[in-house]
């Protein structure tokens, strides 16, 4: 049969991972994203970004019918399910072994696990599996028994399945009779001998997979409302993790576009230090500092930036090769071009991004978490380096092409030595009194040449009167509180001219600014992190009401999956960007668990320390 994949729109996809590589799935039971070995790695399915170079593989009733989605209670398992004029098909995609530390022959494994059951009536179903590594021909499919065997990028990858299929040379079909009360079960991966995969063992890797997500889950501990988005927010953060490094990748996708046709379009599948270390602050108030404590470890080892004592990011296993090249042969999503693999961010100067790691080590601290000395020795290099650096010019939060004095990079270094003195005071060690001075006057030059008159609000940038919603940090990060009429009257106008129906845009830069984008609404869609930063900032100003309005427009988009992506079309609802973002689930956790503090005060209860270092033993 010819090629059945279909691109769908972004929000139609779930997202299925073992904390080392993860897969999307559609509504229409197709995977067209799985990158392996790793997050970073060369795609296997890739359809996602050219439907016809692309691998995919489709799995669902013959119609081809979108269904809907859903994850299994608290775990990774998603479920498909399509209510068909004669029959109700599930179909149930997992990813195995998501344990932070594997045995035997399983730790070089990633395989995905698929069971299609008919629930009620019967129905055709049908197969049509199509892998084409980094977009690419492979060695011809070799039929063994109970399934296939191939090559691909030096890797030996295996198709099994409970029922028989075709194999060709290029690819595997199937087409089912299905009965109420029957099954099929498949699974695809590296090092998976189809010979030797039997039955039993793909149920008790499923049942396996799913007790890991449940135990992790049931560590999470909190109180207050919107328990079902707060706790799936959660388990993605989790799931984004690299456990055999610690790191954690912004995003699973690359070259999603900002843009449908647009031009920005980028890869995510890396570690940021602005996004890991906000993810795991907020893990660590759940009560889960193990997985912190991974990325610590992970930070402390890591080879400096060649501006910073950190780069802006790394690869996942902390290497620094991440050369953005193009590829121009390939259609992009909805034909949104250039596709782009690496990322020229990992070049630029972004000294806000330490901020968030200090911010993340004080939190981690205060949770109970273990402490190193060589935690202590990365904070005061980092210290050092603001002292010497925090006026610089940058390219800012937004990674801007053009170097300037953003406000939110100022706010970011005051971040660090307050939090940095912090954490020294709380350990008992000698804090240099050039840090406090320097910490003092950070806030005042923020207040003096952060501020503009013209706006009546905190500038993006010193010089000049562009608005800009990363100024919330200043609320955020408490450099002032919410309640200072400054930040109240920012906030206001960051809603009058930041926002197009609630969504908040990143900024309204003049013409004459790093970047030239004088409207951002033709080049990119609303960013989610900066409509979170506006919830926080109205909750901690005391007021709830606001922070819930845009908690719930929010989690009326992402409905039953709770799956967040970098950006929104506030015009038709429409996903941009890479999806699930990172940022963005951490961003609505923080969100989330201010406006329940401001709502419920004195009633809220997330994981206090001790109690976070006594069950830190189910994270690992």
């Amino acid at each position: 049969m010819p090629g059945i994949y279909k691109q769908l729109p972004i929000a139609l996809h779930g997202l299925i991972g073992d904390r080392r590589s993860a897969a999307l799935v559609g509504c229409d039971g197709s995977i067209p994203w799985l990158c392996l070995p790793r997050y970073d790695g060369a795609p296997l399915f890739g359809a996602l970004l050219d439907p016809t170079k692309g691998g995919h593989w489709c799995l669902g009733p013959a119609g081809g019918d979108h269904g809907h989605q859903r994850y299994v209670d608290d775990s990774a398992a998603l479920t498909t399910s399509w209510a068909l004029p004669d029959a109700v098909l599930e179909l149930t995609d997992i990813m195995l072994w998501p344990e932070g530390t594997r045995s035997g022959s399983n730790d070089e494994r990633r395989i995905v696990l698929r069971q299609l059951r008919c629930t009620s009536g019967s129905t055709t179903a049908r197969l049509q599996l199509v892998p084409r590594w980094d977009f690419a021909a492979h060695e011809p499919l070799e039929t063994v028994a109970n399934g296939a065997c191939f090559r691909a990028g030096g890797h030996a990858i295996g198709f099994w399945s409970s029922r028989p299929v075709r194999v060709a040379a290029d690819r595997i079909e199937a087409e089912w009779a299905l009965k109420v009360g029957e099954e099929i079960w498949l699974a695809l991966g590296l090092g998976l001998d189809p010979r030797h995969w039997q039955l039993d063992e793909a149920r008790h890797a499923a049942q396996e997979a799913n007790l890991y997500w449940q135990r992790w889950a049931s560590g999470i501990h909190y109180t207050g409302p919107r328990q079902h988005f707060v706790r799936r927010s959660a388990l993605i953060v989790h799931l984004l993790s690299y456990a055999p490094s610690g790191a954690l990748v912004a995003a699973p996708t690359a070259s999603l576009p900002e843009r449908i046709g647009g031009e920005r379009n980028y890869d995510y599948r890396f570690a940021w230090i602005r996004d890991a270390s906000l993810s795991l602050a907020v893990l660590s108030m759940f009560g889960d500092t193990a997985t912190a404590q991974a990325y610590m470890d992970w930070l402390a080892e890591l080879q400096p930036g060649p501006s910073m004592p950190l780069q802006v990011l790394y690869r996942i296993d902390g290497s620094t090769e991440l050369t953005q090249h193009t590829r121009d042969d390939l259609a992009g999503y909805r034909d949104s071009r250039p596709v782009l693999f690496g990322n020229h961010a990992a070049d630029q100067n972004q000294i806000d991004s330490l901020g968030y790691f200090a911010e993340c080590a004080l939190i981690y601290l205060d949770q109970g978490g273990n402490w190193r000395p060589e935690y202590w020795s990365l904070l005061c290099r980092l210290a050092e380096h603001v002292l010497d650096h925090w006026r610089n010019p940058g390219n800012g939060i937004w990674e801007l092409p053009g170097s300037a004095v953003y406000t939110s990079s100022v706010v970011m270094s005051w971040v660090v030595l307050d939090r940095t003195i912090r954490i020294g005071e709380k350990l008992g060690m000698s804090v240099p009194s050039p840090w406090r001075s320097c910490r003092d006057t950070i806030r005042e030059d923020v207040l003096t040449y952060g501020w503009s008159d013209a706006l009546g609000a905190f500038r993006q940038r010193y010089g000049a009167d562009s608005l800009d919603a990363s100024v919330l940090l200043i609320a955020v990060m408490e450099l002032l509180p919410a309640t200072d009429p400054r930040v109240l009257a920012t906030a206001e106008r960051i809603e009058q001219e930041l926002c197009v129906d609630g969504w908040v845009y990143r900024f309204n830069d003049d013409p004459s600014g790093p970047g030239h984008l004088t409207d951002l609404v033709q080049y990119e869609g609303a960013f989610l992190p900066c409509t979170f930063w506006l919830a926080t900032t109205w909750a901690k100003a005391g007021q709830p009401g606001k922070a819930e309005a845009i908690l719930d427009r929010i989690e009326n988009l992402a409905a039953d999956l709770g799956l967040l992506p970098e950006e929104v079309d506030p015009r038709s609802g429409a996903f941009l960007g890479n999806m699930p973002l990172m940022f963005s689930h951490a961003e609505y956790l923080r969100a989330a668990t201010e406006t329940a503090k401001a709502t419920l005060p004195g009633k809220l209860r997330m994981m206090p320390g001790a109690l976070a270092q006594a069950v830190s033993k189910y994270f690992r």
